[in-house]
């Protein structure tokens, strides 16, 4: 695997060259997702949290549920706009593989630079608009954050990089059609990391 970081064109073509399997990609995909996700509960473990239940096991179950999706989309566009040949699953997954670097480098950094402030208990569910400033200060906290600095600009990376992955792979796999499929994963990402940065 590390060879699709040094290498990605030769690693493209072996896999053009193997028989297809879904299996790796699919768990580098939800591992990217899900090492995002531990990351957010390390980073925010001092503050208060809405969760009814242990916020560890809602990062696990969110973390692989998103994973999944994600890579169902990216694979689906590319399968649409690039045709069968492109091995659209498949690359979907391996050019998730910048996403698990981002992750096993933001999981320290969450442990160092955990998100603080005076935030008081959030309030009962009762009380919509209560909750609702709650929501707004707990959000502002997280926004300015040193760590949520560094999250989002390790994204905006990690997405970079991902798309640049997926036009090697299509350049290899289908390269008549590498732009357009590249270009359509492209405005995911870029959709994706203006959620992150907005949302």
């Amino acid at each position: 695997m590390g060879d699709l970081l040094i290498a990605p064109r030769a690693f493209f073509e072996r896999l053009k060259a193997s028989k297809p399997t879904l299996f790796a990609p699919l768990l580098v995909a939800v591992l990217a997702s899900l090492l995002a996700s531990l990351a957010n509960v390390v980073a925010t473990r001092f503050l208060p949290s809405l969760s009814f239940g242990s916020p560890l096991v809602f990062a696990v179950l969110g973390g692989i549920l998103f994973g999944l999706l994600s890579w169902g989309v990216y694979g689906l566009v590319l399968r649409l706009l690039a045709g069968a040949e492109s091995r659209a699953w498949e690359v979907a997954g391996w050019a998730s593989l910048p996403g698990v670097v981002v992750g096993l480098v933001l999981l320290p950094l969450a442990a160092l630079f955990p998100v603080s402030g005076n935030l008081a208990a959030p309030p009962g569910l009762t009380d919509a608009e209560a909750l609702r400033e709650w929501t707004a200060q707990y959000t502002a906290l997280v926004r300015g954050a040193t760590f949520s600095r560094i999250a989002q600009g390790a994204s905006v990376v990690g997405g970079i990089w991902s798309v640049g992955l997926t036009y090697v792979a299509l350049r290899v796999l289908v390269p008549q059609r590498a732009l357009i499929g590249t270009l359509g994963v492209a405005v995911i990402s870029l959709g994706f990391i203006v959620w992150g940065l907005t949302g």
